[in-house]
């Protein structure tokens, strides 16, 4: 994806979905998350780690991962 592609409002979303697949699955989302290390810009790598990170240790009790 180019960078204009990749700024687009949706892209947010996107990766709003991506963390919603493992809410409250802990362990089932760090392979995702290793994954997300092939994009490109650093500063959608970061959000979507964030994202998917919060959503799968969210009413886990967890605070040290959140």
């Amino acid at each position: 994806m180019q960078e204009k592609e990749i700024d687009n409002p949706f892209s947010r979303l996107f990766c709003l979905g991506l963390g919603l697949l493992f809410l409250g699955q802990q362990s089932l989302a760090d392979a995702s998350i290793e994954c997300l290390e092939v994009l490109e810009s650093q500063k959608w790598k970061d959000f979507a780690k964030i994202i998917v990170m919060t959503c799968a240790y969210a009413g886990s009790g967890n605070v040290l991962k959140i």
